[in-house]
């Protein structure tokens, strides 16, 4: 948990049918299954079955490789006019912007760096072991939609216990760029003024 002034406010927007003009799992699920998955749509709608019901049935029915459907979401979606000052914004005023949705990963991320949004990851993560998981998880969602709200499922019914026996640490504001630190000026400062940046 951020106990820093700098990330006071968290806005949280989802991706398709909000970021897109269009919901692009909808596009996804219409072109590339037989269609009965508005059945399945309907049942969900009823609160009938969950989300991850939903989608791991749904995507399920879909006939296709990882890059065909890539290519096909990125030749129709319409970015929603406005995305990028509102994110613009948030950065201005130090809001923490986070998009949440039910949609699946690796199409989100594709037509996000088409776009070229940048949601403030660090340079260097793409080394980092956390995208070696990501990629992982991604790649078991993909094989059984549904796997990553299981995992996030788990989680959450432990979460308690964890932040029980393991308190976050407070974060405090890095004294230079703002950014949230166990410290008062963060790594990267403190690199930079070691190696004169």
């Amino acid at each position: 948990m951020y106990s820093t002034e700098a990330r006071k406010t968290l806005v949280q927007c989802d991706f398709d049918g909000t970021i897109t003009e269009e919901d692009v799992s909808f596009l996804l699920l219409d072109a590339f299954t037989d269609g009965s998955w508005w059945q399945l749509l309907t049942k969900y709608r009823e609160k009938k079955v969950s989300v991850n019901y939903f989608n791991t049935k749904a995507f399920g029915m879909i006939k296709a490789d990882r890059q065909t459907l890539v290519e096909f979401a990125k030749s129709g979606v319409r970015i929603r006019p406005g995305f990028q000052q509102l994110v613009a914004y948030c950065r201005k005023r130090g809001f923490r912007f986070v998009i949440v949705s039910n949609g699946l990963e690796f199409y989100i991320d594709a037509i996000l760096r088409d776009i070229d949004y940048h949601d403030g990851e660090c340079p260097y993560s793409t080394h980092a072991l956390r995208g070696d998981f990501r990629d992982i998880i991604d790649n078991l969602e993909y094989a059984h939609p549904g796997t990553r709200h299981s995992i996030l499922n788990s989680y959450n019914s432990i979460k308690d216990m964890l932040f029980e026996k393991y308190p976050p640490v407070k974060l405090n504001k890095c004294s230079i760029c703002g950014e949230p630190t166990s410290q008062e000026i963060c790594k990267a400062c403190s690199f930079k003024r070691q190696f004169n940046c």
